[in-house]
């Protein structure tokens, strides 16, 4: 009998999973993850802003114009001034340097001059309010950080940036933003709403601490 040759199939190697190959596969999703990102638009973050509704009122208008002119040293000469004749009358009074009626003289020009001022501008308030800007109905203005505060009144808008803002202050009624050495944005306390220490936070941060008295 022949031997019977066997027929072997010649064994084929298993190729083996290169380091390097595991290393590529691994970095593939990193990649596209990082194509995504570079494809996608830089996200601005908006300016922090309010709008409010001014509605001014003739005791708000007085008090700022009190504040506005009491701040001045003319202002503080005046009160001085009327204090000043107040009590050297009735100081001259009880030391009988004058009579009851000559200390009256005094204690009345003393009132004139203390209170002719408050008059005055008791006065402007009420023609400002029948016939000025701040009758005119209601202003629309908007805070924005960074920018400055937009200003719109029957149909007249008005731009106002930070850098030109002279100063702001607060008074007992109102917080004043002045433009420029004699005019303000006047606005009630009241009209800034739940919105006041927004506000409040944007006119501090934007204004330094010698522009913006009275916090």
């Amino acid at each position: 009998m022949k031997d019977r040759e066997e027929t072997r199939m010649p064994e084929t190697a298993a190729e083996p999973v290169t380091a390097a190959a595991e290393s590529e596969t691994a970095e593939e999703p990193a990649k596209a993850a990082e194509s995504v990102a570079a494809a996608e638009p830089a996200m601005e973050t908006e300016p922090v802003s309010a709008a409010i509704t001014v509605r001014m009122t003739r005791s708000a208008l007085f008090d700022f114009y009190l504040y506005h002119a009491y701040s001045k040293f003319s202002g503080f000469l005046t009160n001085i001034l009327g204090l000043a004749v107040f009590f050297l009358g009735v100081f001259s009074y009880a030391s009988g340097k004058i009579s009851a009626s000559g200390c009256a003289v005094f204690v009345i020009a003393s009132i004139g001059f203390l209170g002719f001022t408050p008059l005055q501008l008791r006065r402007k308030a009420d023609r400002e309010m029948r016939g000025g800007r701040a009758g005119s109905g209601p202003i629309e203005m908007i805070f924005t950080d960074g920018r400055g505060i937009d200003v719109e009144q029957g149909g007249e808008r008005t731009f106002y940036s930070w850098e030109n803002v002279r100063r702001a202050s607060v008074t007992p009624k109102t917080i004043a933003v002045y433009v420029n050495e004699e005019e303000a944005l006047i606005i009630p306390k009241q009209d800034f709403g739940d919105k006041f220490v927004l506000c409040y936070q944007i006119i501090a941060k934007n204004l330094s601490a010698s522009r913006f008295t009275g916090r």
